[in-house]
This record gives C-alpha cells, structure tokens and sequence, in this order.
C-alpha cells in the first residue's frame, strides 16, 4: 500500500515537473515573441514617420517658410536618430534581413545628405528640397523589405 502511494506521489511530482516546464517554456517564448513584436513595430512607426515627414517637405514647399522647412528637416533628422536607436536596441530581437534594410536605408539617407543640399531663399522663400524625393523611394522600399522581413521572423 505504502508503495502504491509512493509511486502515485513521485509519478504526480514529476508530472508536476514537465508541465511546469512546459509552462515556463511557452510563457519565456511568447515574452520574446513580444518584444520581438514592439520593435518591430516601434520601427515601422518611425519609418512610417520619416515617410511623412518626407512627403510634408515635398508637398508645395514654395508656400512653406524657411522656418516650416527648418521645423520639417529638424522632425526628419529626429527621426533617422529614433531608426538608429530603434536598429541598435532591435540588434538582438530582429532578423538579420530586418537589420540588413534598416542599414541599407540609413546608408542611403546619410548618402542622400551629404551629396545634396537644401538651399533656402530669403527674398520669396523659396525653397529647392533635392533630398527629400529620394529619400521618400528610399523609405519606401526599406518599409517593404522591413515588412517582409518582419513577417517571416514573427510568422504571421
């Protein structure tokens, strides 16, 4: 009798175990799965960002101050500092394709500003952005391949 109850115990503790195991597991992966997810996520807002900021530089920038463009430019290189931080933080969470389009398009930006130049006017505010309509193609491949590559490491 005393053997029964023995085996039933350490058979219940050692059930006890595995399913414990299991459990902790399944919770340390889905916690990784979501931070995985919040940068991600975190950097496709930034880069959805950059695509507006870009699309704001060019929509009718001879009606724009040179104060409103210096606001836009200063918003843009704001956020190609978040990409940086967010390509930093996501080095261990992201996929390396991921990581591989993020530094493509942070190569290209910072290509794109120091071969061109924006240059205001003062008389009638005019203002030539040469960067931004390239910028805007740069952003938009990066967020399909980002997009892409996020699907394929989150599997969804």
């Amino acid at each position: 009798m005393a053997e029964k109850i023995l085996i039933a115990f350490i058979a219940s503790v050692f059930s006890a175990f595995v399913a414990w195991s299991i459990a902790l597991r399944r919770h340390r992966k889905t916690q990784f799965w979501n931070k995985k997810l919040e940068v991600y996520t975190s950097t496709l807002s930034c880069l959805h960002e950059l695509k507006k900021v870009s699309h704001q530089i060019l929509d009718d920038t001879t009606k724009k101050s040179s104060e409103e463009v210096a606001a836009l430019i200063k918003n843009f290189n704001n956020q190609k500092h978040d990409l940086h931080k967010y390509r930093d933080l996501g080095y261990l969470l992201i996929s390396d394709e991921a990581e591989e389009s993020l530094v493509w398009l942070i190569v290209n930006l910072e290509v794109s500003a120091d071969s061109h130049q924006i240059v205001t006017s003062d008389l009638e505010t005019d203002i030539e952005v040469y960067e931004a309509d390239e910028n805007l193609l740069n952003i938009d491949k990066c967020i399909s391949l980002f997009k892409d590559a996020a699907k394929d490491d989150l599997q969804v």
